[in-house]
């Protein structure tokens, strides 16, 4: 049922905060279990398999994504992995007009990511995951520059629901073919 390599989603998050968590694995369930888009989630045994290195698994499904979705936060903002991942959406993006980012805004608002990308506490502790802070800054200033969904203080069920329609798009690629001809015929 899934839609294979050449339209996987990438879902960035991070696990760290179990709401945010909660959101993103809700997600994955009504792309990937309902409606069959093939995405990448690090609690999806096929992103994943037991026993093999995480971090290549990571990197060969950030090159070869259709579209990378980030679920943007705070909390994500201070994780290694998840820094890591939208630096390398964003450079995806630069070289390939066709490569889209569709943010999730989970607790916070794009106007506020431009003050927060000078707080210096966040720079160092970048630095401490040895993470370029030039490229980190860059990467949340461009990835404001996305449409994307504002989560808003609203309920979970309705900013899931809203994220799936935002990301399985026509314009987006990214839906199984079955999907896409439904799309293409409303």
């Amino acid at each position: 049922m899934a839609a294979g390599p050449d339209k996987m989603i990438f879902l960035s998050h991070t696990g760290k905060n179990p709401a945010e968590k909660d959101a993103i694995r809700a997600l994955h369930n009504k792309l990937h279990t309902c409606i069959g888009c093939d995405t990448f989630f690090d609690e999806h045994s096929e992103s994943l398999p037991p026993g093999e290195p995480f971090d290549d698994r990571i990197n060969d499904a950030l090159k070869s994504c259709r579209l990378g979705v980030v679920q943007i936060s705070r909390t994500y903002m201070q994780h290694p992995w998840p820094m890591k991942e939208l630096v390398a959406l964003i450079r995806r993006s630069d070289g390939d007009p066709s490569f889209r980012i569709v943010p999730l805004f989970y607790d916070i608002r794009p106007d506020e990511l431009r003050d927060l990308v000078k707080d210096r506490s966040l720079h160092d502790r970048w630095r401490r995951f040895h993470l370029d802070v030039d490229e980190c800054i860059n990467s949340i200033k461009k990835l404001r520059k996305f449409v994307g969904v504002v989560r808003n203080g609203r309920e979970q069920n309705e900013y899931v629901k809203e994220c799936k329609e935002a990301i399985v798009n026509k314009n987006n690629g990214v839906a199984p073919d079955w999907l896409e001809k439904m799309q293409n015929h409303s």
